[in-house]
């Protein structure tokens, strides 16, 4: 058998898949069988079977050794179960109601038995006549092997619950059908062929305050995982009042409860029988408490008395080798950052007589010499009289999830084009400089770094030219700092530098020197020849600065001083540049602002979101801004929105914008063909109260029908800045109708912590996961986790900057919803967007 790339499909094959697409109910199948193999058989010639290629590695067998025939695997099934397969098939082809599920032996290829459950389903024609037979296979060999390997220990406990007097039962919560074991009915006075159901049971209990612990027991079992563990009166079917003592414990899968499970004992005439049981029962409930991925137990010495298969993986030692080993010979832990030896847990543990848990950044070291990141916790067993048994610990292969967390952690402090610091981790890494220059030890400088004549390559060779630029002068500054230095890019060609460990006089010659490395750079596209240079703004830290933004804002100013002394310079801050120029250049862009929000000059540009997943006749948009320059160009919100908020206008910019937005709606003649209408809202703005009293009576007095189509966009940072106010204002849109969405989702280290806190409808997935999705693995998880995580609280996922179908493709499959960028549509007036949208209305009219 070949792969399915270098040959044609199986006609049977073909078959299944066109059936599963027609028939929900063997998608169904499919979905809720843990397949080790798939198999389909044409039941009118028996001979003619498709088999999968997992159905043969199971067996110890490559595909091609094998056809498609059923005598293929009846001649390694073992004889007697063959027999109950083939009386199963009839039983079932003959009626459906008489399952087709077994568990049978085939021999493996190494010569081993392999135990495999078999399940199928028969398809029929319109008579109802049998044709073809679906089936799964799955290993269950571990499951048999544990279960021969338990039948002595079942025996002995049986006896024991003879002895002790102790039932057991187990709750199907999926099927809701309850199981009492015989000696369980025996203490219920019940006969052996008595069925009890969840009601019934609960209804032994006394009238009163037994039944109703209970009942609430069990409510917080199946809805919150709770265990339980009460003393209580039952009635029994004869009549008479015992105590007993009820366990239970909940087992969960798919954020469900499907099974409790529990003890049952009799305890009215002897306390003795129960101290007698404790270290039994003890034993039990810890264990079961505890079971993880990877569980040791110790006896009180910190010797090994048991391990499972997964233990047995990752510590490299089987059971056989470490039963009654000193854990520590077995268990080699050691800190991740530091690789330094951590104490024995296991040791700890039993010392203390108390639950001790590892740190977060503990590594296993495993005797083949593997290392695996680790979460472990080892907690003592002991009796009720506080007496040690010994010591279960279970820990937790978390080596990928450590690894993709540093590279989350990366993504979100570094920044893609160049790999220098971002903006946001630059400024952390100011802050301890601060703070060091008030203790007088340390010496920093800050440079401001901006490229001169970037603009002309960018706008002569195109966005890619000017991206290329950028990461070769990247390289250029980084060959030419020290080790210590701090570098980061702060946006489009500028970037921050942090010298460690320099007065202004060694400092200020660094920053020549870089000047001097830069211009003599030059930068070759398409045969042409482009020289650069670089003006740089440098300021000494000192206790004169009580915040990062000020410093900053310093920097910058020093290097705009830079530029307009003539460029390609170094000019150094002095204490009259601050008051002068940042004054001037920010009251003229504050004035700019004020005069465009009073003239209504601003323009709504949008720019078109399109579903993935089905063609729609309405259209979502989102709403841009754009402020005129006074010749006939369009300034981009990046250039006047950072003076805006630090002159509290922006309150005044958002409310412009809703309130023409909804009366452009208002003018709107098709407005049933407008589906959603994103508008973005500042992080100075939710907290603004003034804002707020304006806000609420414009929403008030706007129609249904234009509300419901309103989403107001935050971006993760304005959540960052003001938990309690985003929340607030998210509840007050939410009262008012308005839904909202969460922007740039991905580029803080709580992302997900949102979707908890927040009641949102959407989030918009950072441009900067989407651009890499084809060429960078984390970022196609990233982007898929952000998927599913907000398909299960049903919130909608737009992926931003898309650029090509390929990437439109891959973020379908994903399961991303909607998608926005400037391959799907490059922004245009509002106005125009709205024009477009009646004139494909009258076409299709």
């Amino acid at each position: 058998m070949t792969t399915q790339n270098s040959r044609s499909i199986h006609p049977l094959r073909r078959e299944l898949l066109e059936l599963i697409k027609s028939d929900e109910s063997i998608l169904s199948f499919v979905e809720k069988s843990s397949l080790d193999g798939l198999w389909f058989w044409d039941l009118t010639r028996p001979e003619h079977e498709w088999m999968s290629d997992n159905f043969w590695k199971t067996l110890g067998y490559e595909p091609t050794e094998k056809q498609h025939l059923s005598s293929e695997w009846q001649d390694i099934i073992h004889p007697d179960d063959l027999v109950v397969v083939k009386k199963n098939i009839q039983k079932h082809c003959e009626s459906p109601s008489h399952p087709f599920d077994q568990v049978v032996r085939y021999t493996h290829k190494s010569g081993q038995t392999v135990w495999i459950r078999c399940r199928g389903l028969a398809l029929r024609d319109k008579n109802g006549k049998a044709i073809r037979m679906l089936g799964s296979h799955v290993d269950v060999t571990e499951i048999k092997k544990q279960t021969i390997a338990l039948q002595k220990r079942n025996q002995t406990f049986e006896e024991l619950e003879n002895t002790a007097n102790i039932g057991i039962w187990d709750l199907d919560l999926e099927k809701n059908t309850i199981w009492w074991s015989r000696q369980t009915k025996r203490i219920h006075e019940v006969p052996d062929d008595y069925k009890p159901n969840l009601a019934t049971a609960i209804n032994f209990y006394k009238e009163g305050e037994s039944r109703s612990i209970i009942t609430n027991a069990v409510e917080q079992g199946i809805h919150c995982g709770i265990p339980y563990d009460e003393e209580l009166e039952l009635v029994t079917a004869k009549g008479r009042t015992i105590w007993v003592r009820a366990i239970g414990k909940p087992e969960w899968a798919n954020n469900k409860c499907v099974r409790m499970f529990g003890v049952f004992q009799d305890i009215t005439s002897s306390k003795r029988l129960k101290m007698q049981l404790t270290k039994q029962h003890e034993l039990l409930r810890v264990t079961l408490q505890s079971i993880g991925d990877a569980l040791i137990t110790s006896d009180t010495n910190g010797n090994v008395t048991w391990l499972n298969p997964i233990a047995e993986q990752l510590t490299g030692w089987s059971l056989e080798e470490a039963e009654s080993m000193a854990a520590s010979d077995i268990l080699n832990v050691i800190n991740e950052q530091t690789q330094t030896d951590l104490p024995n847990p296991i040791i700890q543990c039993l010392q203390k007589k108390r639950t001790v848990e590892l740190e977060h950044s503990t590594t296993l070291l495993s005797r083949d010499g593997a290392k695996y990141g680790i979460t472990c916790s080892v907690s003592p067993i002991c009796t009720e009289s506080e007496e040690l048994l010994g010591s279960v610990m279970v820990f937790h292969d978390v080596t990928e999830e450590r690894q993709a967390g540093m590279e989350m952690k990366h993504r979100a402090t570094h920044d893609p084009l160049t790999g220098f610091y971002n903006r946001s981790e630059f400024e952390s890494r100011l802050n301890p400089c601060l703070g060091d220059n008030r203790g007088v030890l340390t010496n920093y400088a800050l440079a401001y770094i901006d490229l001169d004549k970037f603009k002309a390559v960018n706008d002569t060779c195109g966005h890619h030219a000017g991206d290329e630029l950028l990461k070769q002068v990247s390289r250029l500054l980084k060959d030419n700092i020290a080790k210590n230095d701090v570098i980061a890019r702060l946006g489009g060609d500028e970037f921050g530098l942090l010298l460690a460990d320099q007065d202004e006089e060694h400092a200020l010659a660094k920053a020549q020197n870089l000047c001097q490395v830069v211009d003599n750079f030059r930068f070759y596209h398409d045969n042409r020849i482009f020289r650069i240079g670089a003006s740089i703004g440098l300021v000494p830290i000192t206790r004169r600065w009580s915040s990062v933004a000020e410093l900053i804002n310093a920097a910058d100013s020093a290097c705009y001083s830079a530029k307009k002394a003539g460029r390609n310079r170094v000019f150094v801050w002095k204490e009259e540049e601050k008051r002068g120029h940042q004054r001037s250049l920010e009251s003229n862009w504050s004035s700019r602002i004020r005069h465009a929000i009073d003239s209504e000059l601003f323009e709504l540009f949008a720019q078109r979101v399109f579903p993935l997943h089905s063609p729609s006749k309405v259209i979502f948009l989102e709403v841009l801004l754009r402020m005129p320059d006074g010749e006939s160009n369009w300034i981009l919100p990046d250039s006047f929105l950072p003076i805006a908020e630090r002159y509290s206008l922006s309150p005044h910019i958002d409310y412009y914008v809703i309130s023409s937005v909804i009366s452009t709606l208002h003018r709107c003649q098709h407005l049933h063909r407008i589906a959603q209408i994103n508008i973005n809202i500042s992080g100075q703005t939710i907290a603004n109260q003034a804002f707020i009293k304006k806000l609420l009576p414009l929403l008030n007095n706007t129609p249904y029908s234009i509300k419901e189509k309103l989403v107001f966009e935050m971006t993760e940072a304005t959540i960052t800045r003001s938990m309690v106010d985003s929340v607030a204002f998210v509840t007050l849109l939410r009262s008012a109708g308005i839904k909202t969405a969460l922007d740039d989702f991905g580029t803080g280290a709580s992302s997900f912590a949102y979707l908890k806190k927040y009641q949102i409808e959407q989030i918009k997935i950072d441009g900067n996961f989407v651009g890499n999705i084809l060429n960078d693995q984390v970022d196609e998880i990233a982007v898929k986790a952000f998927a599913d995580i907000a398909k299960l609280r049903n919130i909608e996922v737009v992926a931003k900057s898309v650029n090509s179908a390929k990437q439109l493709q891959r973020l379908k499959e994903i399961g991303v919803d909607f998608a926005q960028g400037y391959y799907l549509h490059k922004p245009q007036a509002l106005g125009i967007v709205l024009d477009s949208v009646e004139e494909e209305v009258i076409s299709n009219a």
